[in-house]
C-alpha cells in the first residue's frame, strides 16, 4: 500500500508545504489509519463481514441491509454485550477491535 504525496503544489525541488501535505494525508485516509493503529485496534472488519461472522450476537440484521442499519445493529449488539469503547470502536465503514 503506497501513497504518493506531493511536497508542494508548485512541484518545484526543495520546497515543502506542510499544510498541503497534511491535507493530502488526511484526504487519503492515512492520518485516520495512523490514529487507529496508534490507539491499538488491530482488527478491522467491514460491517457486512462483521454481521456475517457474528450473526448469532446480532440477531436478525442481514449483511444485505443498508449500511446505516448494519451499523446500528452492531452498535446495539455492543451495548447489549457491555463492550466498552476501549475494546471496540465503530468507524464509518468498519468495526475496530482490540482483539477477536
Amino acid at each position: 500500500w503506497i501513497r504518493c504525496i506531493k511536497p508542494h503544489p508548485a512541484k518545484k525541488p526543495l520546497m515543502f508545504d506542510g499544510v498541503s501535505v497534511t491535507n493530502q494525508l488526511e484526504s487519503s485516509g492515512v492520518l485516520g489509519t495512523v490514529k487507529i493503529r496508534k490507539a491499538g485496534y488491530p482488527v478491522r472488519i467491514y460491517y457486512k463481514n462483521f454481521l456475517s461472522r457474528y450473526k448469532l450476537l446480532i440477531g436478525r440484521c442481514s449483511p444485505d441491509e443498508p449500511h446505516d442499519v448494519q451499523k446500528e445493529a452492531v452498535r446495539k449488539a455492543m451495548k447489549m454485550s457491555k463492550t466498552t469503547s476501549r475494546e471496540v470502536q465503530l468507524g464509518k465503514t468498519r468495526v475496530f477491535m482490540k482483539s477477536e
